[in-house]
């Protein structure tokens, strides 16, 4: 049945169209124009294709973070470049199974979940994941295990569309989902050591630093002012046993965070340049916030810096309430 509004697919066909149509760029000006936070863009090829929203978004004066949708072979081909050039990563099944194998998708989706992971962008798995329940109150028990096996393999977010665009139960549907998600993450938990990343890197070794201090000690929080996010995001890569609540003196760096695993984010006023009272402030808050004991363990990991040209975490600190 053929519907009106619907793409088309050729697979293993390069269709040699521009990437930006004029109602893509009226699209994008208008959602920087709204403070949009996400920008996905649909079957991105090449990095050309990310740059070229990267720079219209510049010209527009936005600084919107780019997730792009893999879901066509020349994305696979070239997804160690694309996932580099992105903010994160989505697999985008429902097109990728049409364009490659569909025996394959899960092969793909474990190979990309695993890639971003290692570079440290997050990835989301979208499509098809209770899509019984676009008319069933229930899922099937395939797509259970479908949720829980990509939260497994480390993925950051799972994604519903039908589900909760047109389908009958969009409540009962994040309801699911959303229990599938926390009773894997609490096997995990209990029963599995999930570590991603592996680089030689100051800010990789000083986290690594960080999580096994996590596992060694009884950390009550893991508190992480952050100028851009990048610490805090390679901090949950490593999947810490505690929550990490990253402090950011920008409301756009604390929304960006939002779709990185396990992390918590709040605006405040810091003082960068002075660590005392960057201490004093993450103690204080995160005893506020998390309802923090006296002498509760708290690591505080960042960055410290006297020159302004460094980005990098550099140090870490155990402070007792």
């Amino acid at each position: 049945v053929l519907y009106s509004n619907k793409s088309i697919n050729v697979p293993n066909v390069d269709l040699e169209i521009p990437f930006l149509s004029q109602t893509d760029i009226d699209d994008i000006t208008f959602a920087a124009k709204n403070d949009g936070d996400f920008l996905a863009l649909s079957f991105v090829n090449n990095t050309k294709d990310i740059n070229d929203v990267r720079n219209l978004l510049k010209s527009l004066g936005s600084n919107m973070e780019i997730i792009s949708k893999v879901e066509c072979v020349n994305a696979i081909n070239n997804l160690d470049e694309i996932i580099d050039a992105s903010d994160g990563i989505m697999v985008a099944r429902g097109d990728l199974g049409v364009e490659t194998d569909l025996e394959m998708l899960p092969i793909v989706q474990k190979d990309m979940i695993k890639r971003c992971k290692e570079k440290g962008k997050y990835v989301i798995v979208a499509t098809e994941m209770l899509s019984s329940m676009v008319k069933s109150s229930r899922p099937t028990r395939a797509e259970v295990s479908d949720i829980s096996n990509a939260v497994f393999d480390g993925c950051d977010c799972v994604m519903l569309s039908n589900e909760t665009t047109v389908g009958m139960y969009p409540v009962l549907a994040c309801g699911f989902m959303s229990k599938i998600c926390i009773n894997t993450e609490q096997f995990i938990e209990k029963h599995g050591d999930v570590k991603f990343g592996v680089s030689n890197d100051v800010t990789y070794n000083v986290a690594s630093c960080v999580n096994e201090c996590t596992k060694n000690l009884d950390i009550k929080a893991l508190v992480v002012p952050t100028s851009g996010g990048h610490s805090a995001k390679i901090m949950s890569n490593l999947r810490p046993n505690t929550v990490i609540l990253a402090l950011c003196s920008n409301e756009k760096v604390a929304r960006s965070l939002l779709l990185c695993y396990g992390i918590y984010p709040r605006v405040v006023t810091l003082n960068e340049n002075d660590m005392g009272s960057l201490v004093d402030v993450c103690i204080n808050l995160s005893s506020k916030l998390l309802n923090l004991k006296e002498n509760d363990l708290v690591i505080i990991t960042g960055g410290f810096h006297r020159r302004d040209n460094i980005k990098e975490t550099n140090f870490f600190k155990i402070e007792r309430v």
